[in-house]
């Protein structure tokens, strides 16, 4: 009975000092680890492999006909806004810095739209295709020859329908996130910062989405191994984030990023097996000497 209370009191302990210790733990973590270092790096392999560029063109005009008509309403309704107030605190500059202030929140929007509704199917592609080429096709081809799950009766369907509707309708997350984005962009110099390092947990974790796909890996699975990354998903998304907010390039970062979440899931499984390598090694010997034995 002593030795379960001291076991819970030395857990209970241990976890309050790891959330104390996490301001100073989660940083350093980022940058020694060094997975800020993969959006670069997927850049450069993006452009030295061509074969690449067919995901991206298959992308390209439906996303700039959307940013276009994000520009365009954007202006429309938010620039004589924006220029009035830039214009009463900075003068005539105001408008040239409202103008790209603007600029920005629009290739924003237009990237956030573009991440829901144009890029989900291109990105798995490119995904799966750099895993194959790297010599993962053994989990690209298991994550797409997954059994695939009993479709349900329709009553089932409209039930769940409606049990998730109302929620989707009264608290769209989507939206909230998207106007927090956005405010954060009409804060002069710090605001567009800021919005980086908000959203540049989700941002990193979304870059191993299709990983944890192809693994089947269950919701439980996944929070565990991404809280334990905390500062390694910071990192990569803070630089994913303040290179897909570059006007005019931010949908080819997106596929850069893209790329380099996949060289860091490749990274990880070839970690991962070569941890279990010796183990295997070690049950297959010891099963040979029981067959001779």
């Amino acid at each position: 009975m002593i030795r379960t209370n001291l076991s819970k009191t030395w857990f209970a302990s241990s976890r309050l000092i790891r959330i104390a210790a996490s301001p100073i733990l989660i940083p350093a973590r980022m940058i020694i680890s060094g997975t800020f270092m993969y959006p670069f790096m997927g850049i450069y392999y993006f452009f030295t492999h061509p074969i690449l560029w067919a995901y991206l063109f298959t992308i390209f005009l439906p996303q700039i006909v959307l940013t276009m008509v994000v520009f365009f309403f954007m202006y429309l309704f938010f620039y004589p806004i924006s220029a009035a107030f830039a214009f009463l605190f900075n003068g005539p500059t105001g408008l040239f810095t409202a103008w790209i202030a603007l600029l920005q929140q629009s290739t924003v929007i237009a990237g956030i739209l573009g991440d829901m509704f144009l890029l989900p199917t291109p990105m798995k592609m490119l995904f799966d295709s750099i895993m194959s080429r790297e010599g993962l096709d053994d989990i690209v081809v298991a994550g797409k020859q997954r059994r695939p799950t009993p479709v349900p009766p329709p009553q089932t369907r409209v039930k769940v329908l409606l049990k998730h509707l109302p929620l989707t309708l009264v608290f769209p997350t989507w939206l909230v996130r998207l106007t927090v984005t956005v405010l954060l962009h009409f804060i002069p110099i710090i605001g567009p910062f800021v919005a980086i390092l908000v959203n540049a947990p989700r941002r990193g974790r979304n870059a191993h989405a299709r990983y944890f796909e192809l693994k089947m890996m269950p919701k439980a699975d996944v929070e565990q191994f991404t809280r334990v990354r905390r500062g390694q998903y910071l990192g990569f998304g803070m630089v994913a984030g303040a290179l897909e907010s570059i006007p005019f390039l931010g949908l080819l970062f997106a596929f850069t990023n893209c790329t380099g979440g996949a060289l860091w899931a490749v990274a990880i499984e070839r970690r991962m097996r070569d941890t279990a390598r010796p183990s295997l090694n070690n049950a297959r010997a010891r099963a040979q000497q029981m067959m001779i034995g």
